[in-house]
């Protein structure tokens, strides 16, 4: 049975999406520098975090966070704006 997806969870995998293209990374890029974190995650993990099919931890958002170089406050709180990071 697949989650309902939550506000929460749609605005944290969006905000993390908009920072890894801000940074010009691809989902496999980014799997390999959060291993470097110590966070073991697949590709379609991330993919599934990103489009809030996937509830993620502190500890995830934490490692995201270092890598993309941003505050987790800021991602939790949708104050990064994804589709200015794009443009």
């Amino acid at each position: 049975m697949a989650k309902r997806q939550t506000e929460y969870t749609c605005t944290i995998g969006c905000t993390l999406r908009g920072a890894r293209l801000a940074l010009r990374m691809t989902q496999t890029v980014a799997t390999q520098r959060v291993a470097t974190e110590g966070l073991q995650l697949s590709r379609s993990t991330v993919s599934r975090i990103e489009n809030g099919q996937r509830d993620i931890t502190l500890g995830m958002l934490s490692a995201f966070s270092r890598v993309y170089d941003i505050d987790v406050l800021d991602v939790m709180t949708g104050a990064l704006a994804p589709e200015a990071a794009t443009s």
